[in-house]
């Protein structure tokens, strides 16, 4: 029977699937900085110009100009349909396809996802508005005011208090519409023996939870007695698992793009702290260890990854953990030990987010020196025995390490610190796991990729100058992040490309704004038309010049502006010039007017 694939199993699917470790099956691809690269498979080539992006989850070719998500690519490579191409991926990733057509039963559970969507949203605004009221939130703003948190920051995560009431949420739920029955459903309430209901959370500053797209999912919920538990979770529904989701990243996954580094952190007041004081990129791990469905859904916005959990035995521990995780997932990762047992939000109001800059510019230390100091503090190395022991500990992470210069600069370290020859190190690896040091000659002496925007010949030629470069570059950053795009929006509009397929993009951009997600795969995926996928793909892969996105988007800005004007300046130019010769004297008078008005504002931009 053919399989109808809802979207949101298309979005699991992309979240669940390593885009690198499926194109591999097929293309033998090699790392060359962020990215991977190998021969194309749609056409024949000698010099690799086909790329795979693990960060953005998408696939170009600079030769044929094929480009696409995981499922586009498994689609062209073995001519399937997407639902085809989807029930492949999703078996692979243990993920069930309902039948089409939808039987009765799904419908219903559609239904009872948007119930449970739009309670959540309900909820959030009113334990938003309990905290806020001067009688009801007082105990809790007190609370919040000793953690020294900022409106500005109980705003931004829209902080509640859960009044102590066994039925204040459950009664004004029933006023919007809802039965009891589906607030159970929605984790809301709970069920007594009974059979009467009443409310999970009660007399807790409440937390909401988003997922990466900003709907609000769940809630944490902090005890402002003596009761247990200290924290308070929703249950699993639906709408929410824990281990695919992380507290903050409908907040921070465009400075982590930004940043190219995500922080993890442990507490929901972590994460707050973090961005009170600018370190905008923090998520946490909703109170469990870090899992590979959280990793695969932070590989979305970059594979770079510092983690800074508390400094008790615990948090070692879920930090160990989720190096194993990160480390197997491909990210590179640092581990940030903060001094004197403080968590971050200790830290973070003890000293200011300068010194947290400082301490990981100064301190944080990479996956192998990590593990390698947690091994020496297990082991004895004054002793021949501990030195072995710390070696045999390490070979696994030293072998899983792909590029040949990290591996030989991690063994110097490691030999270094145990005044051990680097040679014995190797000779372990290689009676461990069979490896034979050696240099990886991939394409060399070969041409490098030379990555281009090259849509057509024709449009190659727009791209010579500021103008069209600005163009070009200024949408790229638009489609990565809501906040350029609706910046440049309500600055430039939309229309602002001379080029054809730029201003395609941008259109098709705001035509899915309302639930587009910001992911590169989610904006490949979403169009039908392969010209404009191809051509999403290659401009997402373009490398943005600069470090300082804000700075450029500001420049492109000035230079789009400027060419407008100047282009203008010609119009009335060759208006004023046709004039002369028919004596249009009043008109011509305007014009000149015009001009000068103009060329003040380009001296003005320009200055």
């Amino acid at each position: 029977m053919k399989k109808y694939v809802p979207p949101e199993i298309v979005e699991e699917i992309r979240i669940k699937t390593d885009i690198v470790e499926i194109i591999s099956a097929y293309v033998s691809l090699k790392r060359q900085g962020k990215n991977y690269v190998g021969l194309c498979p749609f056409h024949l080539e000698d010099t690799p110009s086909f790329t795979v992006s693990p960060d953005k989850q998408i696939f170009y070719c600079f030769g044929c100009q094929k480009g696409g998500s995981v499922i586009n690519f498994i689609m062209e490579q073995e001519n399937l349909t997407l639902p085809e191409a989807a029930e492949r991926l999703a078996e692979k990733a243990g993920i069930v396809i309902p039948a089409a057509p939808q039987t009765e039963i799904e419908v219903q559970r559609q239904s009872e996802k948007r119930r449970i969507y739009d309670m959540h949203e309900l909820a959030a605004d009113f334990f938003h508005a309990n905290l806020l009221d001067s009688h009801i939130g007082k105990v809790a703003r007190a609370y919040l005011d000793k953690r020294e948190m900022t409106r500005d920051m109980i705003e931004d995560f829209h902080l509640g208090f859960a009044p102590d009431s066994w039925d204040s949420l459950k009664n004004y739920l029933l006023t919007q519409g809802f039965t009891e029955q589906d607030m159970e459903k929605a984790g809301l309430v709970n069920k007594s023996q009974k059979g009467t209901y009443y409310d999970r959370f009660r007399n807790r500053l409440m937390f909401p939870i988003w997922d990466f797209r900003g709907k609000v999912i769940a809630f944490g919920g902090r005890v402002m007695g003596n009761e247990l538990p200290k924290y308070l979770n929703s249950s699993e529904t639906l709408i929410f698992h824990k281990s695919q989701n992380l507290y903050g990243i409908n907040l921070a996954a465009s400075h982590i793009r930004r940043c190219d580094e995500a922080i993890i952190v442990e507490g929901y007041m972590d994460v707050i702290a973090a961005h009170q004081f600018g370190i905008n990129n923090a998520v946490a791990s909703l109170g469990t260890s870090l899992t590979p469905d959280q990793g695969r859904l932070l590989k979305r916005y970059s594979s770079n990854v510092l983690i800074s959990y508390d400094a008790d035995t615990a948090g070692a521990k879920a930090a160990s953990r989720g190096l194993d995780i990160l480390d197997n997932l491909g990210f590179r990762v640092r581990v940030l030990t903060l001094p004197n047992g403080l968590d971050p939000d200790e830290f973070l109001h003890r000293y200011n987010g300068k010194a947290w800059t400082q301490l990981v510019q100064n301190q944080a230390k990479s996956f192998l020196e990590y593990r390698l100091l947690t091994a020496v503090s297990k082991h004895n190395i004054k002793t021949i025995e501990g030195k072995a022991d710390v070696v045999n500990d390490l070979l696994p992470d030293i072998s899983r390490i792909k590029s040949q210069v990290e591996k030989d600069q991690y063994v110097k370290m490691i030999a270094r610190h145990l005044e051990i020859p680097e040679e014995s190190i190797y000779a372990d690896l290689r009676r461990k796991t069979g490896y034979f040091q050696n240099v990886d000659n991939f394409n060399r002496g070969k041409h490098t990729n030379n990555t281009r925007f090259q849509m057509n010949e024709a449009k190659k030629e727009n791209y010579k100058d500021a103008y069209h470069i600005a163009q070009k570059s200024i949408c790229r950053l638009m489609i990565e992040d809501r906040e350029n795009f609706d910046r440049v929006e309500k600055t430039l509009g939309l229309d602002f490309p001379d080029i054809p397929v730029l201003k395609d993009i941008m259109q098709f951009v705001k035509k899915i704004y309302a639930d587009f997600d910001w992911a590169p795969s989610t904006l490949v995926e979403r169009t039908d038309s392969i010209e404009l996928r191809q051509s999403i793909a290659e401009l997402l892969l373009e490398e943005v010049p600069g470090e300082d996105r804000e700075k450029l988007l500001r420049d492109y800005i000035k230079t789009i502006n400027l060419h407008k004007l100047k282009k203008r300046i010609e119009e009335i130019q060759t208006i004023i010039h046709d004039q002369e010769k028919k004596n249009l004297t009043n008109e011509t008078i305007t014009l000149l007017q015009e001009y000068t008005r103009l060329q003040q504002k380009v001296q003005q931009l320009k200055n």
